[in-house]
């Protein structure tokens, strides 16, 4: 006759209890290596629909006479059809190879609900802390360059149609003093505060525009 010792008994009874609390979970649910059944689980967010509204996803920053002048001009800018329904402004720090640079940036969120939204932003880089040639790349799409007043050259990337068209400027000394982005693709990159949201059918802004409102930023900066 076999023998069981005291420890193998209790073994045996917890294996037991184990097996019976499994048992016991509820449909669709999974016991747990400790036998209790997960709380069951909620829908996941990944399959809720997006918001028609932009996210704010940057708050301003603490006050900058250049920022706030900067985001005049982009208000100023823009067309009497288009209405600002939100803006943003802030200055950050940033460093480049030549030593500390501050970055003013600025940008206005245009359109409703109805008729989506689109964004107009601008960074004022003092002093530059990126160079390169004013030129257009294999990759790029729909690019041409243009010579602006006081020797400056702007390489635009988009244009009529684009979700995005980007403004580079480009000084003598290749040095980029000056982004401007407009289009309807809202993300952190391209509104800088906010991201999301149902699109415009068109950027608040034409092409030509966007390279007038950079060449007046060049030659009269915030």
């Amino acid at each position: 006759m076999r023998i069981f010792s005291p420890a193998s008994v209790v073994s045996a009874v917890a294996l037991l209890g184990i097996s019976l609390t499994a048992c016991s979970a509820g449909p669709g649910q999974e016991a747990t290596a400790t036998g209790a059944a997960p709380t069951p689980s909620t829908p996941s967010q990944a399959g809720a629909p997006a918001s028609p509204t932009p996210r704010r996803i940057t708050v301003n920053g603490p006050h900058d006479p250049r920022a706030a002048q900067l985001l005049q001009r982009l208000r100023q800018a823009l067309p009497s059809t288009e209405t600002a329904t939100d803006t943003g402004e802030d200055r950050r720090s940033d460093q480049g190879s030549g030593g500390p640079s501050s970055v003013y940036r600025a940008s206005v969120l245009t359109g409703s609900q109805q008729h989506g939204y689109a964004t107009l932003s601008a960074e004022f880089i003092d002093p530059p802390i990126t160079f390169g040639e004013a030129a257009c790349a294999s990759w790029m799409q729909q690019c041409s360059t243009r010579d602006l007043a006081g020797n400056a050259t702007a390489v635009i990337t988009g244009g009529t149609g684009s979700a995005t068209m980007l403004v580079e400027v480009y000084r003598a000394d290749h040095g980029v003093p000056l982004r401007l982005r407009a289009g309807t693709a809202i993300t952190s990159d391209t509104s800088l505060f906010w991201q999301g949201g149902t699109p415009a059918a068109q950027a608040p802004i034409s092409p030509d525009a966007l390279v007038a409102l950079a060449e007046s930023l060049i030659k009269t900066p915030v």
